[in-house]
Order: C-alpha cells, then structure tokens, then sequence
C-alpha cells in the first residue's frame, strides 16, 4: 500500500465512513481467514470474529496516528489477526505456535531449537522477555522490524515508506532497532526479571 493509498484510506476512517471498513473486510476476508485456518486450525466463524476484531484495532491504530503507513494492508492485518489469536489462545501449545513464528525469523537456529525444545516456563520468560522488550521501541523501531521481519519488506521499501535517504539508511536503521530489542531482551533474561 503506497503513502496515497494509505493517506485516502485514513480519510475515510477519519470520516466515519462505513465503507471504508467494509472495504478494509472485503479486501483482507478472503487471506485472513485461510491463513487464519491453516495455522490457528480455527473454524471460519473463529477467524471471521478475530478479523473483525483486527479490522477494529487497526482502525483505532489509524485514527490515533500509532500506524503512519503499512507496506502491505493484509498481511499487517493478518499479523494483527495471529495477534489476538494468540492473546485469545490459552495453554503452552499456542503460545510456543505463536513465538516459534517469530523465533524463526528474528533468532540464531541454535536459539530457535533451545526455544523449541525447552522446557515451558523457559518458553515463556523468553516470549515474555521479546514481547516486553518489542513493547518499550519507539513507533518507528517497531515498523522498522515489523515491515523486515514480518512483512519481508525490501531496504528501499522501509525507506520509501520512513522518507530515508535510501537502503543503507533502513538497513542502519532495522540494525539499530533489532540491537535494542536484543540487547533487551538479553538483559531481561540474564536478570531474570521476567
């Protein structure tokens, strides 16, 4: 989604105009909810409350100016879907589902397969550490590592979208961040302040 795209789409909700959400429903409907499926193993009447539920937050993200643009409208609202799935979710079962998804694209292999085998409270301080650690970036150290990690979105995409100088600057910019939540999430752990 270019910054026009999205600058119209604030607009509307800005607006109030209902269209503007059913359109968001109709767009996201059909990816959501099989994704949704195929890795939650919910029903489709589950997935289409959690996409609602998605639809509503994003909206609320907008109008609060926490979201300035998104390189791709579905699957930030799938990654916003999985979100509240996973907060939904009780047990050890979709909890570790749910970080291994993230451990896979942000650890080490050695660290992925530690996390994997672990034991369940190890599990969760690890989970617990990154979430925390994730929650205290600034709005921009969050898109950064949200648009590379989760939505595999090039340099120059990241820098299009932030109005950098160009791909050296986002990859500068994603290293800095991903340091930070690091080096945070390390410390958290080392402490054991989780």
């Amino acid at each position: 989604m270019n910054n026009s795209a999205f600058e119209k789409l604030r607009s509307r909700l800005q607006e109030g105009n209902p269209a503007a959400i059913r359109d968001m429903l109709v767009e996201c409907e059909g990816y959501c909810i099989s994704k949704l499926k195929q890795k939650a193993k919910c029903n489709r009447v589950e997935a289409e409350k959690i996409l609602e539920e998605a639809i509503l937050v994003f909206r609320e993200k907008v109008l609060t100016e926490k979201i300035v643009a998104v390189a791709n409208l579905k699957e930030y609202i799938f990654l916003t879907c999985w979100e509240i799935w996973r907060e939904n979710k009780t047990g050890s079962e979709g909890l570790k589902m749910a970080f291994f998804e993230i451990a896979k694209k942000s650890y080490s292999r050695e660290i992925q397969q530690e996390i994997y085998e672990g034991d369940e409270r190890y599990y969760d301080k690890v989970f617990e550490a990154s979430r925390w650690a994730y929650d205290r970036l600034d709005n921009t150290g969050k898109q950064v590592l949200m648009c590379y990690y989760h939505q595999k979105c090039s340099f120059k995409s990241i820098a299009n979208m932030l109005k950098l100088s160009g791909e050296e600057e986002a990859l500068e910019l994603k290293s800095h961040y991903y340091e930070l939540w690091m080096n945070e999430v390390e410390y958290l752990m080392r402490d054991d302040r989780i």
